[in-house]
């Protein structure tokens, strides 16, 4: 359904939905791609963000054989009931519409037919003006989606004690309820990334469920310090400005980021002029730097949430911890890391 015929189409799962792919031809590529990624069954998250993330995954940008694997296929398959889906010059549709009736669901049964899909157009790129860019899709299926598949899958044939576990505070998504509780619902994650983790968690229940594997997440929140990831925010931030570069600070600087122990809130300027003092003091930016030419406030990109605020009670309820350290302790022991390590 491209710019050669735009308009509606229909898709019917197939239930149960595992049982029926070893024995049907319908969508099989689609099949066993996610038989490799969720081996027993679907994660519990919003279907139409599941196709999606599905669709993004089977048309790799590398893909060498020119066919493009139709949206149809993994709506067909992840969202349930009759979905009737418009597309509008594009191979994902504007619109996803359900239906339930069981009446419109006998009659279409009884009238399915199978249509080929056309090759992929030359220079075709099916993620093409999306937060959701090629080599994200390809890196975040890679690293934490089959990644961590066979993480579980070692500890299946190779039992481990307990199996602890990087999530994520980005699958509280746009939560309006703050500070984020893990009582809370993640089922509508914001980015391609924060989607992958909630599977990661799902993905890791189940296992732990199927063969006995103890198993605990830590969804972390602004993680900052020595030897911390250079993709961090302060890390970037730092790089950039030894070199002279303009920093972009995203919402304009309206981004709050709290403490995980004392719930102190930071507002990301602030977070910026601590870590710009702590720089100067541990020596890696000149005590003269002029910080002002050196930073731009930009819009929020997409994919962000605008606050992340930890309810960390869990935490301290079930053993007893709750992290202490300031901001500016942090940002003075990352600053002085810096320095011994770089230069």
């Amino acid at each position: 359904m491209s710019q050669y015929a735009p308009g509606w189409a229909l898709t019917i799962s197939l239930e149960p939905t595992f049982e029926v792919r070893e024995r049907c031809g319908l969508s099989t590529s689609t099949r066993n791609m996610i038989k490799k990624i969720w081996p027993y069954q679907l994660p519990n998250m919003d279907p139409e963000i599941l196709a999606k993330l599905v669709f993004c995954f089977e048309n790799d940008p590398e893909r060498s054989d020119g066919i493009i694997s139709g949206a149809q296929d993994s709506i067909g398959i992840c969202v349930p009931k009759l979905c009737r889906h418009y597309y509008n010059n594009r191979f994902w549709p504007e619109k996803i519409e359900t239906c339930y009736d069981d009446q419109i669901l006998s009659w279409l049964e009884q009238h399915l037919v199978m249509i080929p899909m056309e090759p992929r157009r030359l220079g075709c790129s099916v993620v093409a003006d999306k937060d959701i860019t090629e080599p994200k899709v390809k890196a975040y299926i890679q690293s934490n989606m089959i990644g961590f598949y066979n993480i579980l899958e070692a500890c299946r044939h190779h039992p481990v004690e307990h199996l602890v576990y990087a999530s994520s505070s980005s699958v509280y998504g746009g939560n309006k309820k703050v500070p984020f509780s893990t009582d809370d619902r993640v089922d509508n994650p914001v980015s391609l990334y924060a989607a992958t983790k909630k599977s990661n968690e799902l993905m890791a229940h189940c296992y732990s469920k199927l063969y006995d594997i103890p198993s605990t997440g830590l969804r972390f929140f602004t993680v900052y310090g020595p030897a911390g990831r250079p993709d961090m925010a302060y890390f970037g931030f730092t790089n950039k400005l030894l070199k002279g570069d303009t920093i972009q600070i995203f919402n304009y600087g309206n981004y709050a980021v709290y403490n995980i122990g004392g719930g102190q809130p930071e507002n990301l300027l602030d977070f910026v002029n601590i870590l710009q003092e702590e720089l100067v003091r541990a020596g890696v930016l000149p005590e003269d730097f002029d910080f002002e030419a050196h930073k731009q406030l930009v819009p929020m990109q997409p994919g962000d949430v605008p606050t992340t605020y930890a309810d960390a009670a869990a935490l301290e309820r079930d053993y007893g911890f709750t992290p202490k350290i300031t901001l500016r302790e942090g940002l003075r022991k990352f600053a002085e890391w810096y320095k011994s390590y770089y230069q």
